[in-house]
């Protein structure tokens, strides 16, 4: 067996053994063949970010295409990386394990689709070690759910000039007490144009709620139209899936056309288990949009 198979080899049954991915707080891997931790905090509680996408220069500065914010606890670790080990094949191994485990992808970019590598270390995660080439950097945001916990995993990993290798790794685990948004907070971020998810668990009074807020928000604001996409991923062919999710949008549209929000103002589809929103859980429930007519 080669070398560098070697190395490969040992490294992914290493981190296959010592990430468990099965607890609130994460058991975060202890890293191979001479890896450094140098800087490491958590756990933090409050609102985090999750970049969901790339860095672009707007308006003369340099933004994230796309975020999340996630209220919960944060860890995070960065590494150095043993010059046995290139920053693109430890990325990848570490994805690929997380993905055996039922990681699901978010959002990936590398080389000179994730924009300013200078932005990422500066202003994105705040470690200036991690400014490196342009080319010669690699992004994931991923999400992982079980019964108890919900988390959402960014992994950022560099090959700087002089040949040092780096890894970044924010963790945050969702607190499920406050996963849902309330109303209040779910409007706001309706108008701003964020797709907000309501699980089909919702009991009858928090439904009576969010109807009363959605019912407002249209009348007042005559010029937008809620559109609500239902998905469903219980057993079943696929049409099956996507009828049933149909109903459950349906059943939101009408109550809301019950309450006197006019039937031109709201459109229900069901996708089934397709097309879901990035960030937003398998479960059964339905996605709203607010959109100009």
């Amino acid at each position: 067996m080669r070398p560098m198979t070697t190395i490969r080899y040992v490294l992914c049954s290493l981190l296959l053994g010592v990430m468990p991915f099965a607890a609130a707080e994460p058991a975060l891997p202890e890293l191979p063949f001479g890896a450094a931790l140098i800087e490491a905090d958590g756990p933090r509680s409050g609102i985090h970010i999750l970049p969901l996408g790339a860095t672009r220069r707007a308006m003369s500065e340099w933004q994230l295409e796309d975020k999340k914010q996630i209220n919960g606890q944060l860890w995070r670790q960065t590494w150095q990386l043993p010059r046995t080990t290139e920053a693109r094949e430890f990325h990848q191994l570490m994805l690929d394990n997380w993905a055996e485990r039922g990681a699901r992808l978010l959002f990936h970019c590398k080389e000179r689709s994730c924009g300013s590598s200078n932005h990422w270390a500066n202003q994105v995660f705040g470690v200036k070690e991690l400014y490196a080439p342009d080319d010669q950097q690699y992004f994931t945001a991923l999400h992982w759910e079980q019964a108890d916990a919900r988390h959402y995993i960014a992994l950022y990993s560099v090959e700087r000039a002089n040949r040092r290798r780096y890894s970044h790794l924010l963790w945050i685990t969702a607190d499920k007490a406050k996963d849902l948004p309330s109303a209040g907070v779910a409007l706001t971020e309706l108008t701003s144009g964020e797709p907000v998810f309501i699980p089909e668990s919702l009991s009858q009074e928090q439904k009576a709620v969010w109807l009363d807020g959605l019912k407002a928000l249209l009348l007042e604001q005559s010029g937008r139209q809620l559109v609500i996409v239902g998905h469903y991923y219980g057993e079943g062919a696929l049409q099956a899936q996507q009828r049933q999710s149909k109903t459950l949008a349906t059943e939101w549209a009408s109550a809301l056309q019950q309450a006197g929000v006019p039937e031109e103002r709201v459109s229900a589809f069901g996708l089934g288990p397709l097309a879901q929103q990035p960030g937003t859980p398998r479960k059964n429930g339905v996605v709203l949009f607010v959109r100009e007519r």
